[in-house]
């Protein structure tokens, strides 16, 4: 990991950012799919473009999301 980012200050270096916010109807098998996705992505760039450097990077939303907001859904004003 030091290495990414070190190789961040590189002009070569690109990154392969994906993001995530927590929600009650794409739970952790999407979120492990869309990081997984983002690295095979960077190791396919790098073997594509060997000049130039790719970095993955995962954002996760997190802003105010907690339990009460994820746990239970409304339909029509209707919980």
């Amino acid at each position: 990991m030091k290495k990414n980012i070190e190789a961040l200050l590189s002009e070569d270096t690109f990154t392969i950012t994906t993001a995530h916010q927590n929600n009650l109807f794409t739970g952790p098998l999407y979120f492990i799919y869309k990081i997984v996705h983002a690295i095979k992505l960077a190791d396919h760039l790098k073997d594509s473009l060997p000049g130039q450097n790719f970095v993955p990077v995962f954002y996760i939303g997190s802003e105010d999301a907690d339990m009460d907001e994820l746990n239970h859904i409304s339909l029509d004003s209707e919980n």
